[in-house]
């Protein structure tokens, strides 16, 4: 009987444990580092320099509709 319970509890936490990593870790960014898009339009350049000292832009659309 503690067998059978030590299994069955085992099989949930592992059922558990694969849907608590699923629903956090966002498979789109996996083994991705940078992202590359093209700009046709005036844009806004926001540098950000983080704790590590690697250097963030994020380009803000101005003329957007």
């Amino acid at each position: 009987m503690k067998k059978t319970t030590g299994f069955i509890l085992a099989i949930f936490l592992i059922i558990v444990a694969a849907v608590v990593i699923l629903a956090t870790f966002d498979f789109n960014r996996f083994n991705k580092d940078n992202l590359y898009v093209q700009i046709d339009e005036l844009v806004e350049v926001e540098e950000t320099v983080l704790d590590s000292g690697e250097i963030i832009q994020r380009y803000w659309c101005v003329a957007c509709v």
